[in-house]
């Protein structure tokens, strides 16, 4: 009995993996649809656009290091989906007076990656989740400053080196050794972008992913990502 109940919870497991990202991916709300919910007048629709940019569409490329030395890369498509803008207008006795503005955006994101544990096993993964990102930026200062919380889930696929089993007192090779797993993460980054051209930002995160089940429990990795975001709306008609 519990065996089955084991069963039934991995497959449920599975395809709410596979469904995630298509569910959130069905929101298909364009950036001029939100200004309008939002009542931005065209100074703030400008100011907007001068924080968040106008991509509907990003791709970033990062490097990812399991447990921070085991190297590997990954890239993520990312969706603008909700957004909210707020503006005031401030003085300092140096600056003078100045525009502070701050966004908020909720970004629907999957991805797929790998890295290599040298002389040891290999990783591909595949995933998808949302992001909450939060912008500021000061209208004197050239730079806008982000950070940003993801949740989700995925799938993960180890590569184990060349192994061998005994069937029937024979050896044989094993085709593609390892095993699949299923894995919750969370993601903490910090993003800096120019004014000038606010759809591209370099960013720093880290994120946790939690490998299950793994010997009847769970894994926790560690991972590093340093990379960089651009515009990728010419890309996706």
């Amino acid at each position: 009995m519990t065996h089955l109940l084991k069963q039934k919870l991995n497959y449920t497991l599975w395809i709410l993996c596979y469904c995630f990202p298509f569910l959130v991916y069905s929101q298909t709300t364009s950036i001029d649809s939100l200004q309008s919910d939002y009542k931005l007048d065209a100074v703030d629709s400008t100011k907007a656009t001068q924080i968040t940019g106008d991509a509907n569409y990003s791709l970033t490329i990062s490097y990812f290091g399991n447990m921070v030395f085991h190297p590997g890369l990954r890239t993520n498509l990312e969706k603008k989906w909700k957004v909210k803008h707020k503006h005031k207008l401030k003085s300092k006795k140096r600056k003078g007076e100045f525009t502070l503005s701050k966004s908020r955006e909720l970004v629907p994101t999957t991805g797929i990656g790998f890295y290599m544990h040298p002389r040891h096993y290999g990783a591909l993964f595949v995933d998808g989740g949302l992001k909450f990102r939060k912008s500021r930026s000061k209208s004197y200062k050239r730079t806008i400053k982000r950070w940003h919380l993801g949740t989700g889930m995925g799938i993960y696929r180890s590569f184990l080196p060349e192994t061998y089993k005994v069937t029937d007192d024979k050896v044989k090779k094993v085709f593609l050794p390892g095993r699949i797993y299923f894995y919750p993460y969370f993601e903490f980054g910090l993003e800096r972008s120019w004014r000038k051209n606010p759809n591209h930002a370099s960013f720093f995160s880290v994120n946790t992913l939690f490998l299950m089940p793994y010997n009847t429990t769970i894994m926790p990795l560690l991972n590093l990502q340093i990379g960089y975001r651009f515009k990728f709306d010419k890309w996706i008609k």
